[in-house]
C-alpha cells in the first residue's frame, strides 16, 4: 500500500489522529496494547473484542502505508513469548539437572 491509496474515513481517521497524539505524548516506545487501551478508554472504541478486528488492522494499515506520520515501528513489538536462537535447555529444570550432573563429575 501507498500512502494515497489508504485513506481512512470519518471515526478511524480521527482515532488515527488522536492515537498518534497519545504515542507523540509520552517519552517511552508504546506497544498496541498499549494504545489500544488509551484508545478504549476515551470511547473511540466500546468493548475489548475491537482490538483485533478493528484497531489492530487500522493501526497495520497505517504503519504499512506511511499514512500521515505513521510508519512500519510507530509501535513496539510486545510479543511475550521467548526468541530461541540456538542450542540450550528446554526448562530451568533442565539446565539444573544439567549443572548438578557436570558438578558431580
Amino acid at each position: 500500500m501507498t500512502e494515497a491509496t489508504y485513506t481512512p474515513q470519518g471515526k478511524t481517521a480521527a482515532m488515527l489522529d488522536r492515537a498518534y497524539e497519545l504515542i507523540q505524548s509520552v517519552p517511552y516506545a508504546v506497544s498496541t496494547r498499549w494504545l489500544f487501551y488509551r484508545m478504549l478508554q476515551e470511547g473511540f472504541y466500546s468493548s475489548k473484542g475491537d482490538y483485533k478486528d478493528k484497531f489492530c488492522k487500522a493501526t497495520a494499515a497505517a504503519r504499512h502505508a506511511n499514512y500521515k506520520e505513521w510508519r512500519p515501528d510507530t509501535l513496539v513489538d510486545e510479543t511475550r513469548e521467548a526468541i530461541t536462537r540456538g542450542g540450550g535447555y528446554d526448562s530451568e529444570n533442565g539446565w539444573v539437572t544439567g549443572v548438578t550432573r557436570r558438578l558431580a563429575c
